[in-house]
């Protein structure tokens, strides 16, 4: 301890100053090491102009091994949100969450279409948390399958929802908390509930990531994903960053020369490489052959992953969304128009390699396919009509290519120029019966706007914060705090800097 201690003095000389008069920070704990130093160093910030006691709120008690819990280290004072941690001073709170958890059971008992009431309208003190415990719900064991809310792994993770919101409640009333500072933005987690929380009761919002930060503006904000793109924004952009600079971009990103922040550099790889090219330009040959009225791309979502991270979906999760989609094309089966299917290239990562196939041999749609896995997205963008996805980003770099695609939630390029934003089922299904009826064509400023919006996407808007000059940049491989602040440590020396706050990320 004596070590570490030493190069925290070494890297950050600062002492917090506590004093019960003040009002508070509450920070989330993420449990990684980079996403909570860089929101110490925010809290550090409010700390020192205003004199605020800084306090986080974690979901895991750390026992042994104090070197990995840097709100420890910092002497940050550490508050409890999971019903597993048991104070005898949380008792009411126990017993209030499950006065309401029976409340809903009355309550939802009578309701049609319980599972998509519950994402859309379930609330705790008047704040939304439906769609956060619904996606939790259905992370593991492909439970997305056949979702339910009478069993106990809903019961549970809804009990511990309900906990958490009054948890952050009680918190933030007997410490005067006047700043929330959280690194999370998906499920139920604590620091997705703070920033919804703090939205909704006026307290200042901060979500931090990697080297980017964000203020939430409204309760309406902080439903959605934080990353949406505004026409402000890119007329801005499109003063400081030239045309010939974002068709390069555009150019060397669909290539593989360039790689972006926003999608991951390993699937963009897989989606745009050159390999077996020919073999696929056959299978589009022959499916153009039989002259069909239109061919369409339907992207599919890892089904286990975050449905509900942007705001205003139509359908309840990703594969509610595509398995409606399947059984309506089975509906409307007809020889005129052909959809390739796309699975998701991180499907393997969620263990549901299979579960699409399984779909499409049950329903045995005629002149439905599965998209081979080595298909080059730009031989789809060039031969499809059209693309269907949920929020997938598929659908923006379609709409680069020249062609609007069709979207059914609010995702961060979604722009009514750029993309069409189905708004209800009924909406959707009449798109897919008509679907060659669908006016996709672009002028050439919509599609300058979506090569805008796609830069931005890839290159500020999550990223929007002076990169470091000491903090890691691969955190994956960093087993601890300790190894983690050794590496700022030597990286502080190499760039020759007396204190973090010396460098241009601070």
């Amino acid at each position: 301890m004596k070590n570490i201690s030493k190069i925290i003095e070494s890297i950050v000389p600062y002492k917090f100053k506590f004093d019960k008069k003040n009002f508070g920070v509450l920070i989330s704990d993420r449990l990684r090491t980079d996403h909570n130093f860089r929101s110490i160093l925010s809290s550090i910030v409010i700390n020192k102009n205003f004199n605020a006691n800084v306090f986080s709120l974690s979901e895991k008690k750390t026992f042994n091994n104090e070197t990995n819990d840097l709100f420890r280290l910092f002497d940050i004072k550490k508050l409890y949100g999971n019903i597993r941690i048991f104070f005898f001073n949380n008792v009411n709170i126990y017993f209030k969450a499950f006065k309401k958890i029976i409340f809903f059971y009355f309550k939802i008992f009578y309701k049609k279409n319980k599972l998509d009431w519950f994402v859309k309208n379930f609330k705790v003190l008047d704040i939304l948390i439906g769609d956060g415990v619904y996606d939790d719900y259905l992370r593991y064991n492909h439970r997305y399958l056949n979702p339910t809310i009478f069993s106990f792994s809903f019961f549970y993770i809804l009990y511990s929802g309900i906990y958490k919101i009054l948890i952050i409640d009680k918190y933030t009333k007997i410490n005067n908390i006047k700043f929330f500072i959280s690194n999370q933005k998906t499920y139920s987690s604590i620091g997705n509930l703070m920033r919804r929380y703090g939205a909704k009761k006026n307290i200042i919002t901060i979500l931090n990531g990697a080297n980017f930060i964000k203020f939430i503006d409204s309760y309406n904000d902080s439903l959605g994903t934080p990353y949406r793109i505004k026409d402000k924004l890119i007329n801005i952009t499109k003063k400081k960053i030239s045309e010939k600079l974002v068709n390069k971009y555009y150019h060397d990103r669909f290539l593989n020369k360039t790689f972006g922040l926003y999608v991951d550099k390993k699937y963009l790889k897989r989606n745009y490489k050159t390999s077996n090219d020919k073999k696929n330009l056959d299978l589009i040959k022959k499916i153009k052959k039989k002259n069909f009225r239109s061919i369409n791309l339907y992207a599919a979502h890892c089904f286990s992953d975050a449905s509900n991270f942007c705001n205003g979906s139509i359908f309840r999760d990703y594969y509610d969304h595509f398995i409606s989609t399947i059984k309506y094309l089975k509906k409307i089966e007809n020889d005129k128009d052909f959809w390739i299917i796309k699975p998701h290239p991180a499907r393997k990562n969620y263990d549901e390699v299979g579960i699409i196939e399984k779909a499409l041999f049950k329903y045995n749609v005629s002149n439905v396919i599965i998209c081979p896995k080595d298909v080059n997205n730009n031989i789809l963008y060039k031969n499809v009509n059209n693309v269907v996805t949920s929020v997938s980003t598929i659908a923006l770099e379609f709409s680069c290519s020249g062609k609007k695609p069709i979207i059914t939630g609010e995702a961060p390029f979604y722009n009514k120029e750029t993309c069409t934003l189905v708004k209800s089922k009924n909406d959707y299904f009449r798109t897919l019966k008509n679907i060659n009826d669908y006016q996709n064509t672009m002028s050439k400023n919509q599609i300058l706007k979506s090569k805008y919006i796609l830069f931005l996407l890839d290159n500020l808007i999550v990223n929007n914060l002076p990169s470091s000059k000491i903090l890691p940049v691969n955190t994956k491989y960093i087993k601890n705090s300790l190894s983690y602040l050794k590496e700022i440590h030597q990286n502080r020396i190499k760039n020759k800097l007396n204190t973090i706050f010396d460098e241009p990320f601070y």
